[in-house]
């Protein structure tokens, strides 16, 4: 086992890297839209989430919440990138060559997705946040009509 090798992030870090920010993303939009849009209706019954007393308070506390998620997704990947970053696990007075590196295939895997997790963090990460635009700015109970 070479030295990058054993300094791999674990396989959790490299999920959380990858998953956290579009299962975020998902829950904003699945639980969000219902969530407001049954608070706006008049006389609507029988659903948990009916007439909450700020609908524009809990859209964007939701979205606070899960942006704070994709946010640690986001982190987790970049930390993830740095440490399977060969300069970094050499040393960083002596860059390795393509002949030095042993490039075996958990490695690969890692690299592979931490990259991935930066790149599908950073892209819904930014859908959390314009979600919650709208609600900064109109009313949220005219959205849903």
């Amino acid at each position: 086992m070479s030295a990058s090798a054993s300094r791999l992030p674990r396989p959790g870090q490299l999920w959380w890297g990858l998953a956290a920010s579009p299962i975020a993303w998902v829950l904003t939009e699945l639980v969000g839209y219902p969530m407001v849009a049954r608070s706006c209706e008049p006389g609507a019954r029988g659903v948990a989430a009916s007439r909450l007393s700020h609908p524009r308070a809990w859209m964007v506390g939701l979205a606070a919440l899960l942006a704070v998620v994709a946010v640690s997704g986001l982190w987790a990947a970049i930390a993830s990138v740095r440490a399977t970053d060969p300069v970094r696990a050499s040393g960083p007075s002596s860059r390795p060559s393509s002949s030095d590196r042993e490039w075996s295939t958990s490695t690969g895997r890692a690299r592979f997705m931490a990259r991935a997790g930066v790149f599908v963090s950073a892209i819904f990460l930014g859908g959390t946040v314009l979600y919650a635009l709208p609600s900064l700015i109109v009313n949220v109970c005219a959205q849903v009509r």
